[in-house]
């Protein structure tokens, strides 16, 4: 399990490192945990790499 976050309009990279699990399938969850009402929160794009 690892967690990242970022706060305004500005693009960042996030790094998860020394992340261990399972083999096989394994899902991935977003949490939105804070809002201002607008639900205006998007992800533009998720990238793994082994």
């Amino acid at each position: 399990m690892g967690s990242f976050y970022f706060t305004g309009k500005t693009p960042t990279v996030q790094t998860l490192s020394n992340i261990t699990h399972a083999t096989g399938d394994q899902d991935v969850k977003l949490t939105l945990t804070s809002d201002d009402g607008t639900w205006d929160a998007y992800v533009d794009f998720i990238e793994f790499s082994l």
